[in-house]
């Protein structure tokens, strides 16, 4: 028994001993493999593809068209870009690729707009850069142009042919010409009057939509855009007219020259002024002057016509100098223009028919009456400024602009009379048109001034 009892011992020693060291075997590879699971997922037997949120900013979808409306290719490439200093570090094995890297959808024919627009943009920039330029190429003309103007005396100069210019607009083109000025309408038949410039000795009048460098938008587009009214008031004599009463109950005609005409509230709306009285200084009553003139209440039974003009300036400019604000209204006085009769006045068989050109040469070209004179004294005394537009020569020459017996419209096309013939207007278009572009140019150095 006791044989069999010892060799036994040995036995249970190694199988305990065999056990203990799988044991630890077995223990020490799962510390292994759990330890490499947790540093590698891939290595679990029971791996799965579960999506992981990823901590960048998702990418957002390419538009369905380009930046010039084309639409966008769907198998577009998908691209990861990445800084060379990073991938460097990623060979090394020292970088994490997840944070270092950016992600971008590209498609090539966005990067081709990409690249156009880029290039329009320097093409806009040097567009911008050339406009600016042109604009102060232009700036440095139309000062150049300006001061030209500036010292060249308007007004003194000669009328020449350009019949590739003017007539500035076609007879009857105009709604606003009255039937008496449309001489075309009214039968007159040579035309040679209609083409003629006026040019003033030391320059050129810049002509308002021909001009490269001075001119603006039409004019019709201007009278829009600035919401602007042209007005005609009428206002023979810049004084108020009235009327008397006599014993018999009949009534006669009265000129106040102490008092302004009863048109004045409408002037005092208006930003830009053109004034002018002369012609009807020199009709019936008014150049009689008997029981006609006024001051106060009292009435002159005689006095002369001259000195009842200059009154009556002084009262247009004691006007403007009350009610006129210089910072805000412009104010023209338009100079007495010409007439031309012969062989008497309107009133008594003068006449101007069958004038075909300006006059060239003769003591008429140096005429400047004594209300011109009387004019220019007025304005000096006023504080309010005032533009002189003075027509007076210029108009000396155009003995051939004048309605004559085209003052009634003829239809029917029968003879007209030339018993009595208007020698004082003008035609249109025609003489006038001048005067409107003398006042362009006046607004032209005030822009400047």
């Amino acid at each position: 028994m006791s044989t069999s009892s010892s060799s036994s011992f040995p036995r249970t020693i190694v199988s305990y001993t065999l056990s203990t060291s799988l044991f630890i075997v077995f223990f020490l590879c799962s510390v292994f493999l759990f330890t490499r699971r947790a540093l590698e997922p891939s290595l679990t037997p029971y791996h799965a593809d579960i999506p992981l949120p990823d901590p960048r900013p998702p990418i957002e979808p390419l538009p369905s068209k380009d930046l010039n409306g084309k639409p966008h290719d769907a198998d577009a490439d998908l691209t990861l870009d990445t800084n060379p200093k990073e991938e460097e570090a990623d060979s090394r094995g020292d970088g994490d690729v997840a944070v270092n890297t950016k992600l971008r959808a590209v498609d090539d024919s966005r990067s081709v707009d990409l690249t156009e627009k880029t290039e329009l943009e320097d093409e806009g920039g040097s567009r911008k850069e050339e406009s600016v330029e042109d604009n102060n190429a232009e700036s440095a003309e139309e000062k150049a142009v300006v001061e030209k103007l500036r010292g060249c005396d308007l007004y003194k100069g000669s009328w020449v042919k350009d019949g590739d210019e003017y007539p500035l607009y076609q007879p009857g083109s105009c709604p606003y010409v009255d039937d008496a000025f449309d001489c075309q309408r009214n039968g007159r038949r040579d035309s040679d009057y209609l083409n003629w410039r006026w040019k003033p000795d030391g320059c050129d009048l810049p002509r308002y939509d021909a001009s490269p460098v001075l001119s603006p938008p039409p004019l019709s587009r201007l009278i829009q855009d600035y919401n602007c009214t042209v007005e005609f008031v009428r206002s023979h004599f810049l004084v108020r007219e009235g009327v008397r009463a006599n014993a018999q109950g009949n009534t006669n005609p009265t000129l106040s020259i102490d008092r302004i005409d009863k048109s004045n509230a409408r002037w005092k709306r208006a930003n830009i002024l053109v004034f002018n009285t002369g012609h009807w200084w020199v009709h019936g009553k008014t150049a009689r002057g008997k029981n006609y003139y006024k001051e106060g209440d009292f009435i002159y039974p005689k006095f002369d016509a001259t000195e009842a003009y200059r009154r009556a300036l002084k009262t247009w400019a004691k006007w403007i100098d009350q009610n006129v604000n210089p910072q805000k209204q412009l104010v023209f006085y338009r100079g007495y223009s010409s007439a031309h009769f012969r062989g008497g006045e309107w009133d008594s068989g003068g006449s101007c028919n069958g004038e075909k050109e300006p006059v060239k040469k003769g003591s008429i070209l140096d005429s400047y009456p004594l209300k011109m004179k009387i004019v220019e004294e007025a304005i000096k005394e006023m504080q309010v400024p005032v533009i002189l537009l003075n027509v007076t020569k210029l108009t000396n020459f155009r003995k051939d602009g004048h309605p004559s017996i085209y003052g009634k419209i003829n239809l029917d096309g029968k003879k007209v009379s030339s018993r009595k013939q208007d020698c004082s207007h003008w035609c249109l278009p025609g003489v006038p048109d001048v005067w409107n572009h003398l006042i362009y140019v006046s607004l032209l150095l005030q822009a400047h001034s």
